[in-house]
């Protein structure tokens, strides 16, 4: 439902179900925006045994979904009798501390189909971490060849470049123009190779700042990386 004014509203839309390949529920899904993502941590509901773990899903626009492959939990609960050993459910958005995501959680012992003594609600509290932007990543397929990623159009608002990667080999950057030719300066053999495990590996063209361009594409050339995201500073 959508609203200008939280008075008049559109008629309700179902714009997330499961498919044959999921259990028959989902719970609830808290959302959070990290740069141009929407994220949510999808509770996923399996009836007969009465549990919830969490899943991760992602949207450009808050309609359409996607699922990050091969849709492994993101939150999985605790072994039997830990406080998070029936159900997990989180809080709407991570808590970011430094280069790191903090997802707090409620953890219920019981499942849900299981009286709750005391009518107590949540167990304890936990935390689960990832590193900073680390929710999934695009990886080479084959260590004997590069892989390429190619970003649409895109104006560069700033002056640096900065890649979160895990690189056992390298990475290469160029900047490309419309018509995809590399922009004088910033092609490959102009890029110092980026190398290491950093959440802020800073791309450098010797000492050149960003170029002015309207619109260009960024192309990666990765051997043995996995890439996680670009930011401009």
């Amino acid at each position: 439902m959508e609203s200008a004014d939280l008075r008049t509203w559109t008629r309700p839309e179902t714009i997330f179900l499961p498919d044959e390949a999921d259990l028959p529920e989902f719970y609830g899904m808290p959302v959070f925006r990290r740069g141009n993502l929407f994220f949510g941590l999808l509770q996923v509901y399996n009836r007969p045994e009465g549990t919830i773990e969490i899943e991760l899903a992602f949207s450009s626009d808050g309609r359409r979904w996607e699922r990050v492959q091969p849709r492994e939990l993101f939150l999985t609960r605790g072994s039997p009798g830990e406080f998070d050993a029936g159900m997990v459910v989180t809080a709407n958005s991570p808590v970011i501390f430094h280069d790191e995501m903090r997802f707090y959680y409620g953890g219920i012992k019981n499942n849900h189909n299981e009286a709750t003594p005391n009518d107590v609600a949540l167990d304890a509290i936990g935390m689960a971490s990832v590193p900073m932007d680390r929710l999934y990543g695009v990886t080479t397929s084959s260590h004997k060849e590069p892989g390429f990623v190619l970003t649409r159009l895109m104006a560069l608002n700033g002056t640096a470049l900065e890649l979160n990667a895990r690189i056992e080999g390298q990475i290469k950057v160029a900047l490309l123009d419309v018509e995809g030719k590399p922009i004088p300066g910033y092609d490959y053999g102009d890029c110092k190779p980026l190398k290491g495990d950093n959440v802020r590996h800073r791309v450098a063209w010797g000492a050149k700042k960003l170029p002015e361009h309207k619109a260009l594409r960024i192309k990666l050339q990765m051997e043995g990386a996995t890439l996680y995201a670009m930011y401009l500073r």
